[in-house]
């Protein structure tokens, strides 16, 4: 498990495979490029669904029609020039609302003082 799955359970959240598991043993070339997997998931893809995306050595937040990661900088269309689309999906994920256990922090101050 990797540290942002471990965080994303203390908040509450929990990330599940979405379409298809881990690319390891499939050939680079074989794996979905962004825009395929995008136009894949055209319908499944609403504005209350979140999805975090491994493509390009870097994570990707896709919800609805609107795209974020750390080199646009902010929230963009998916069809934004600043999309690498030809980037090849290496996995892809649901961030869903999980259960809560009692390990959950409970406001902002139980965070803060839980991971400094």
């Amino acid at each position: 498990m990797w540290d942002l799955e471990v965080a994303l359970q203390d908040l509450g959240y929990e990330l599940l495979a979405h379409h298809s598991p881990r690319h390891d043993s499939v050939p680079r070339k074989e794996r979905p490029t962004l825009a395929r997997w995008l136009k894949g998931t055209k319908t499944s893809r609403t504005s209350g669904r979140v999805f975090l995306i491994i493509a390009g050595n870097h994570f990707q937040v896709v919800s609805g029609r609107r795209y974020c990661c750390a080199r646009t900088g902010k929230i963009v269309s998916i069809r934004d020039s600043m999309v690498k689309r030809r980037a090849r999906v290496f996995e892809a994920y649901e961030v869903v609302k999980c259960d809560p256990t009692p390990n959950d922090f409970n406001n902002w101050n139980d965070i803060k003082r839980g991971y400094a």
